[in-house]
């Protein structure tokens, strides 16, 4: 569930709710702030996952707000005490090209992160996340907006750890 600029507290409760989506990608200098509400989500939600998708291995320093993907990675853990760590890769696999390998790198890089950490990765590898992908948002009609994800399914593999 993207909590979609509601507060925590006004986070929809129900028994179907296992998390809410707190940001997509963010920029290092985010990461207190997002601290902070994770710890205000634990708080108010008790028992709900807070879910914050990293950048993938590939991002450029501009992006991330670091120098490096793994200073990027190790600032998120350090600063954030997340429940998943997750990130987005998208390994292409043509005639002309094969970027697995460095799938298989940020898998690397994610897995160290969390180790040094003391948690335990979890791989989850997700093909495709199916046809649509609902967000709530108090922004649109009856609370929800639908995008498809039929496309991106076909070319994206997402990982994500439980920590």
């Amino acid at each position: 569930m993207d909590r979609a600029g509601w507060t925590p507290a006004e986070l929809p409760e129900s028994p179907v709710v296992w998390g809410y989506r707190i940001h997509d990608e963010p920029y290092a200098r985010a990461f207190p702030d997002l601290r902070d509400v994770v710890a205000e989500i634990r708080e108010v939600r008790p028992g709900r996952l807070s879910y914050i998708n990293l950048f993938p291995s590939y991002a450029s320093e501009q992006m991330l707000g670091t120098k490096t993907y793994d200073e990027h990675v190790r600032q998120f853990v350090d600063k954030v005490d997340i429940n998943v760590l997750s990130m987005d890769h998208y390994p292409v696999i043509t005639p002309n090209e094969d970027t697995r390998s460095s799938y298989c790198t940020n898998l690397v890089m994610i897995t160290r992160a969390q180790r040094m950490n003391q948690r335990t990765p979890r791989p989850i590898l997700r093909p495709c996340t199916g046809p649509y992908m609902y967000a709530v948002s108090k922004f649109s009609p009856n609370g929800f907006r639908g995008s498809t994800s039929g496309e991106s399914c076909v070319k994206s593999v997402r990982f994500s750890n439980a920590i």
